[in-house]
């Protein structure tokens, strides 16, 4: 393949000359200016251009710009140092260009990385090749031609599995049209849904899509939910509702397996009386999801406005997010903001190993793309779900330990690091160093320690709760306090362990009560030598007060902390004290070590 290098660093452009020409390419020139690379291509006609961002006569950028109507067909390369944000730029530009395909290698590049861009740059080539010789013309298509292929049932339903990863369940399928064409073959929605704009037409091919979709899910397990899209003119349609209820009656299909997706850009055009109608399908309880999130069409305050279910993050934050961090940062912040409004959150467009496993890592189990299983009709999609699918082994917990001792804190992060479940775990020493990592970062796995200097280890736990923190949280403490393992199940945590254990064992420990659930990890504890628990005869209001009390507070501030008033304080100590068999707070806490 003809190559151009534009490299202003001669020792450089010479050594990329040498290393591709040990990798068979021939046909390989240099312009070290800008000025130079325009007059070469004006000149010849390259299939590779190798492109600096930085040139002593002008930019990258520009040099981009003027070389796309020239060199249209050209994969670009950019070779650069720059920053990672002004490389990603100047990526999409090119691609906005128009170029075949736009790559990028470090700067300096190994010859690895070289050799593996070569290789699918000619696998690229041997491929257009071989679908230009099978190009035959595409017949013209009309408007009615449409009309004919919704009235003669032409248009079928290819289904894409929604499957959770970690479980390697099915719990959803998209449909997506397909049209049979008489002549032409098979065509993509984005070859024909231009004849689908007008409201008539549109509500027509929704209908037909729907129809469809629900003769499939007859001979499918009736566990799986089953989402559409539409459009917000449908939802404007007068008799749209009536016609979609009476639809799924004819065919028996529960109106709670259905959900209906509409984009964001629909979301943003939409009507009062598409919101009636989303609202009337909420009533019956159609699930309502809102596609492509972050494309930027709307605002997030419409999902507080509308009754959604579920959000679907758009495939073009997801591919690549696993190397990008703008797109890990806005993709964690759907996530979050989905967690926190309790809606389902489903992936598309996962095609790669790494995006899948880094969005796991942040807290996704739902994902739908190429990866996961393919859009496939109906006979292909019977035969998919009778497949058992391996769930994704990989680690599945992302730790933050919170201790104020130096050298246990770097033990435990240590281990916890080598631990094959933990992806990774970070340590910090107070509680407000805590609440700030959670507030920035998702963690399925919160270690604390009780005895913090800086603040209770109990009050970090309600703070993290209140955070709404939703991974498990694990109390731990080197004091043999027997009331330490209840406190810690009434402030939310899992489970409790005594740090007198060793480091390994701590670590294994806090791993197999995070896998626990429900009775299973309440009131939990390990590496306690108190069988006989007194504390247990205490209620969940006198484990408050009594946990105010050996803190030091006096019966006016419990009142004030747990807004009742100071004789009904006075009223749980006194209890406290009897059912412990103690005369005073002081006695208390010398026979159970509780300070």
């Amino acid at each position: 393949m003809k190559t151009l290098i534009v490299e202003d660093d001669l020792i450089q452009a010479s050594k990329l000359k040498i290393d591709l020409r040990e990798l068979g390419v021939s046909q390989i020139a240099i312009a070290s200016t800008y000025a130079g690379a325009l007059e070469l291509s004006q000149q010849s006609r390259f299939d590779i251009i190798f492109c600096d961002i930085n040139l002593p006569d002008s930019d990258g950028i520009h040099l981009l710009a003027q070389l796309s109507p020239l060199c249209g067909q050209a994969h670009i390369v950019i070779l650069s140092g720059c920053d990672n944000a002004v490389l990603s730029l100047t990526e999409k530009v090119a691609q906005v260009l128009g170029f075949k395909s736009v790559h990028r290698i470090d700067k300096p590049y190994d010859n690895a990385q070289l050799s593996s861009l070569l290789s699918s740059l000619n696998q690229a080539k041997l491929m257009t090749k071989a679908d230009n010789n099978k190009k035959w013309p595409q017949p013209s298509i009309t408007h009615s031609d449409f009309i004919t292929a919704i009235e003669q049932q032409q248009l079928v339903n290819f289904y894409q599995p929604q499957v959770n990863t970690r479980t390697g369940e099915t719990l959803g399928i998209e449909a997506l049209v397909r049209w049979i064409h008489p002549d032409a073959g098979l065509l993509l929605p984005n070859q024909f849904l231009e004849f689908a704009s007008d409201q008539h037409t549109s509500v027509s091919l929704f209908k037909a899509v729907l129809k469809s979709a629900l003769r499939a899910m007859q001979q499918l397990p009736n566990n799986l939910q089953l989402s559409v899209n539409l459009t917000s003119q449908d939802l404007a349609y007068p008799s749209f509702y009536d016609d979609i209820v009476l639809i799924c009656d004819k065919y028996g299909f529960n109106y709670q397996r259905l959900t209906l997706e509409l984009n964001e850009k629909q979301l943003y055009l939409s009507e009062s009386s598409a919101l009636v109608c989303l609202a009337r399908f909420k009533l019956i309880g159609v699930k309502l999801a809102i596609d492509d999130i972050g494309c930027g069409y709307s605002s997030l305050s419409r999902l507080t406005q509308i009754p959604f279910d579920e959000v679907k993050i758009d495939k073009s934050l997801v591919q690549g997010v696993s190397k990008h961090s703008h797109q890990q940062a806005i993709t964690q912040l759907l996530i979050n903001l989905s967690q926190q409004l309790n809606l389902k959150c489903v992936v598309e467009g996962v095609e790669d190993e790494d995006d899948l496993q880094y969005l796991q890592h942040q807290g996704a189990n739902l994902f739908q793309g190429y990866l996961t299983g393919k859009p496939m009709p109906t006979d292909e999609l019977a035969a998919y779900l009778n497949t058992p699918i391996k769930p994704v082994n990989q680690p599945v917990h992302s730790c933050l330990i919170v201790d104020d001792h130096p050298i246990v804190c770097i033990a435990l992060k240590q281990a916890f690091n080598q631990h094959p479940d933990v992806i990774r775990a970070i340590s910090v020493e107070t509680a407000n160093e805590a609440m700030s990592a959670i507030r920035a970062e998702h963690f399925s796995l919160l270690i604390v320690d009780i005895n913090l200097k800086s603040e209770s280890g109990f009050s970090l736990i309600e703070r993290a709760k209140e955070q709404g923190f939703q991974g498990k949280i694990i109390a731990m403490s080197s004091s043999e306090n027997p009331s330490y393992p209840m406190l810690s199940d009434h402030k939310g945590a899992d489970g409790f362990i005594n740090k007198t254990l060793e480091v390994d064992q701590i670590v294994q420990t806090a791993i197999n009560l995070s896998k626990q659930t429900g009775e299973q990890s309440n009131t939990k504890s390990a590496g306690s030598h108190c069988n006989d628990d007194p504390f247990k005869a205490l209620s969940q209001r006198e484990l408050e007060v009594l946990d105010h009390l050996i803190n030091g507070q006096n019966n006016k501030s419990i009142a004030a902390l747990l807004s009742i008033n100071e004789k009904t304080v006075s009223t749980y100590k006194t209890r406290i004290l009897q059912k412990l068999n103690a005369s005073s707070v002081i006695e208390l806490s010398k026979k159970y070590s509780l300070r």
